[in-house]
C-alpha cells in the first residue's frame, strides 16, 4: 500500500513540474514603449534592440549599457528633473 501511494505522489508531482514548466509569453522589444528617447547618461538615441532597462514609476526606460543603467537607477530623479527643465 505505501508503494501505491509513493507512486501516486510522485506521478502527481511530476505532472505538476511539466504543467508549472509553461513559458511565460515573451515581450519584443517592439512591443515595449520607451519613456525616454535618449540614453540619460550618455545621449546615445535609444534604439528598440536595447536590453538594459528600468522599470521606475510605471515606466520603462531604456540604456545602452548597463553602466549608464546603474548610473540612472542610482539618481533617477536627477535624470528626470533634468528632461523636465529642457
Amino acid at each position: 500500500m505505501n508503494r501505491k501511494i509513493s507512486f501516486s505522489l510522485c506521478l502527481g508531482l511530476i505532472a505538476l513540474l511539466f504543467a508549472c514548466k509553461q513559458k511565460a509569453p515573451e515581450a519584443s522589444a517592439a512591443t515595449v514603449e520607451y519613456a525616454n528617447k535618449i540614453d540619460y547618461i550618455c545621449g546615445m538615441e535609444v534604439q528598440a534592440e536595447y536590453t538594459d532597462t528600468c522599470h521606475y514609476k510605471g515606466k520603462v526606460y531604456a540604456f545602452c549599457s548597463e553602466s549608464c543603467k546603474e548610473e540612472f537607477q542610482a539618481s533617477p530623479e536627477t535624470y528626470l528633473s533634468m528632461e523636465d527643465n529642457h
